[in-house]
């Protein structure tokens, strides 16, 4: 005959029923719960070593991203040479600005190369970037002035909300030692991390004699 149960014995089996099902209901809550974005856009160890002439480059990871690369180069011993870029870019804004964002060029990417190389390399969301280039030895280049950029500068939106912000994702934007080492000619590189950001490269040359 087993002894009467005390009122403490009772109550403790109860008690950890309770404390098993809270377990359960906070572990089911974060099994659903999404795990945070991560873009990254990566150029690994090595890549396109030894370009010659023009190469073009444009790597996104995220959403909304704009990129594009524009060169023209014109040359005439007699009569005229025309050589024009122009760009316009509007976007909106990052729909999930608060997200890791992580772009790298890894050691030795790009060594090497002679000639014109634009890169432009983005993660995040609602990014703008753009290389411009034009060179011309006759008579006449379109100049890129002020209003050409400040289409680039007001295609990235406003930033987003206090709220977002105070979350401080991660934002990692790198260039590893030993990346476009060796290179000749010219170079436009673009490279941005987060959200809403928006840069751009412009090279104007005219030879000889003519207008700036």
């Amino acid at each position: 005959m087993s002894a009467p149960r005390t009122r403490a014995e009772r109550i403790a089996p109860l008690w950890l029923a309770v404390c098993l099902l809270a377990t359960a209901v906070a572990s089911d809550t974060r099994a659903t719960e999404p795990a945070p974005a991560r873009d990254q856009a990566r150029i690994e160890a090595g890549a396109a070593q030894r370009l010659q002439g023009r190469a073009a480059v444009n790597q996104a990871a995220g959403s909304g991203q704009m990129q594009a690369n524009l060169a023209t180069i014109a040359h005439a011993s007699d009569g005229l040479a025309l050589a024009d870029a122009q760009l316009s870019q509007h976007g909106v804004a990052g729909a999930a600005s608060v997200r890791d964002a992580v772009a790298h060029i890894a050691a030795g990417a790009f060594a090497d190369a002679h000639g014109l190389l634009s890169v432009n390399q983005s993660a995040g969301a609602g990014n703008a970037q753009a290389n411009l280039f034009a060179v011309s030895r006759g008579g006449m280049v379109s100049g890129l002035d002020d209003a050409v950029l400040a289409d680039v500068a007001g295609a990235a939106s406003a930033p987003a909300d206090a709220a977002a912000a105070s979350s401080s994702p991660l934002r990692e934007a790198s260039i590893a030692e030993g990346a476009f080492h060796g290179g000749q000619g010219v170079l436009q590189l673009n490279q941005t991390a987060g959200a809403d950001n928006a840069s751009a490269n412009a090279i104007v040359l005219r030879l000889p004699g003519g207008l700036p």
